[in-house]
């Protein structure tokens, strides 16, 4: 079948994921544009596990592809199991054999020397085989080293080439998107493919994802599971979105697609021929795109709970506080992980309870700990506290305005003494947000109540010099 030809056909693609690890970025990328095509198309999309290895397949490993494939929302419109499928193959090989197309061979037992075993070899009598690649053109191999080549174990025990070239025929598959590795397989494929009397699908190899170290990524070698950036705690659209870019390009400028983006932008033509690169550093760029537009009630459900168990009762009373968390989260694109991580640890704590913290804390790093450095710091926390003071408690209290009411105090006073002492007072922590979101956040009555008690602290400190 060739690419014209295809156009009038539905479009039927496929992934075919052995179940011997995880799903990891590179079958998922594979999947995704698998995916993007035939929903561009309004084709069809299957799952096809290639689960004929019992000892290395695992049931654990099929629902990790299936909860990866979920988590990303690239639900296939069908499910297949190789497994299920013994009496198809032995159907095919037997058409095979009886056209004289394959014939039983009686040889040596790889595993016992000493016995025989009775195995299914293709005549191997065409061996110039050329196919057109969507991304490398047209491509012809001699595969006469390969011999008569072995496609059964036995008469309803298929191979790999076989079983894929039986399931694709069966499936009415239109296009295969691999990854380059492939190439190797596909002349033989297509020579069993015309011996069965099917239709050549389109072949589109996609480049291999290598790290930013070099090397390319597999299941058995720096690959890592989907899943695993799942419960990192990064947005499924981020890695959907950093996937989609690696071998594949847009025809403009933007790099941020939502999934229903991807599926108008995603073509053929865009495919590259160049080894990808993944760097997880361009992934969490994305992830802060997505955190930074994310739904309210999304970006809830990730990051509340932590702050309900953490605050059972408080997070009921200080609502303000837990959108204020939200919103840091939101603005500094921090992982959920990380995030429900530094609640659980009591990273943001002072935005609900007044904190404790170490008198010394008060005084800026590149402050002498000396009487008259710290007299001076006391005496404008106190004018800090003054013009905080000053500000309307309901429609001025608000992180611009007391900014605005403390700005000029500070420039001239000295930022580090002016602001630093407050940030402390308010978070009791070395890193935090500004003091004027703080403030903003907790209110002026526990912002006065909390410079209060910083200032009663410093006097501490000079009362022991």
């Amino acid at each position: 079948m060739n690419h014209s030809d295809s156009q009038q056909k539905k479009i039927v693609t496929r992934i075919a994921p052995s179940p011997t690890g995880a799903l990891h970025i590179g079958t998922a990328r594979t999947a995704l544009f698998n995916y993007l095509l035939a929903k561009k198309h309004k084709g069809t999309f299957i799952l096809r596990f290639e689960d004929t290895d019992k000892e290395r397949s695992r049931d654990e490993h099929k629902d990790n592809i299936r909860d990866a494939l979920r988590w990303l929302s690239l639900k296939p419109d069908q499910v297949v199991h190789q497994s299920n499928r013994t009496s198809i193959y032995a159907q095919h090989i037997q058409q095979l054999v009886d056209a004289d197309k394959a014939y039983i061979s009686k040889e040596s037992s790889k595993k016992d020397p000493s016995q025989q075993v009775s195995i299914v070899r293709f005549r191997n009598t065409n061996p110039h085989i050329t196919f057109t690649d969507t991304v490398r053109g047209d491509i012809t191999t001699d595969i006469s080293n390969l011999g008569d080549f072995v496609i059964a174990r036995s008469l309803n025990d298929p191979l790999y080439h076989l079983a894929v070239v039986i399931d694709d025929m069966k499936s009415g598959v239109t296009h295969i998107l691999r990854g380059d590795d492939h190439i190797i397989n596909t002349p033989p494929q297509i020579a069993l493919i015309k011996a069965l009397g099917g239709d050549l699908p389109s072949y589109t190899h996609i480049p291999l994802i290598h790290s930013a170290s070099g090397g390319k990524l597999s299941k058995r070698k720096g690959a890592t599971a989907v899943t695993a950036f799942r419960d990192r705690g990064y947005a499924p659209e981020a890695v959907l979105n950093a996937i989609a870019l690696l071998g594949w390009s847009p025809k403009h400028d933007n790099e941020v697609f939502t999934l229903k983006e991807l599926i108008s932008e995603f073509s053929l033509d865009g495919v590259q021929r160049k080894e990808a690169i993944f760097n997880e550093k361009k992934l969490q760029w994305f992830h802060k795109q997505y955190v930074r537009k994310i739904p309210e009630n999304q970006l809830r459900k990730e990051i509340v709970p932590a702050i309900v168990k953490r605050f059972p009762v408080r997070s009921r009373l200080h609502p303000k506080s837990v959108k204020a968390v939200l919103h840091d989260t939101r603005e500094r694109g921090v992982l959920f992980k990380e995030a429900r991580e530094s609640i659980t640890a009591g990273g943001i704590d002072f935005l609900f309870v007044s904190p404790e913290y170490k008198q010394e804390l008060l005084i800026p790093k590149k402050v002498e700990t000396e009487k008259k450095s710290i007299s001076n710091i006391l005496e404008k926390l106190k004018e800090t506290k003054r013009l905080l003071e000053e500000i309307g408690t309901h429609t001025q209290w608000n992180e611009e305005f007391i900014e605005k009411q403390i700005a000029q105090h500070a420039e001239s006073s000295g930022k580090s003494i002016t602001l630093w002492p407050l940030r402390v007072a308010l978070s009791g922590k070395e890193k935090s947000p500004g003091p004027f979101f703080i403030a903003g956040v907790i209110g002026k009555k526990q912002t006065l109540k909390r410079v209060e008690k910083a200032c009663t602290a410093l006097k501490g400190i000079l009362s022991r010099i």
